[in-house]
């Protein structure tokens, strides 16, 4: 099992690696996905943008989180889990709330 386990990450790196090697800006994706440059992550005023996420986010969520992944973060977000023991948002929304949108 941890050696299937190590060989199934291992498999990850590498098909990642050819996807990101010197033929990344041939990579494509379909609808609705648009693919940007480098320049999009550049440094600007704010980490990778220009202006600091808002204060007072929805949920309770943890807006120096929320500005860590947003603006500060090339490759990962929150852990896992979070949106539902950190935030509010499964005791706050319930399918009565009806569709949410992002």
């Amino acid at each position: 099992p941890r050696f299937k386990h190590i060989l199934i990450h291992l498999e990850t790196l590498l098909f990642n690696s050819s996807i990101m090697g010197s033929n990344a800006s041939n990579v494509s994706y379909g609808p609705p996905v648009v693919m940007g440059g480098e320049d999009i992550m550049s440094k600007k005023a704010y980490g990778t943008s220009s202006i600091p996420i808002q204060q007072n986010l929805r949920w309770g969520c943890d807006s120096k989180l929320a500005n860590r992944i947003c603006n500060f973060n090339r490759h990962y977000a929150e852990h896992s889990g979070y949106w539902t023991q950190d935030s509010k948002f499964l005791r706050e929304e319930s399918s009565d709330s009806g569709e949410i949108t992002f």
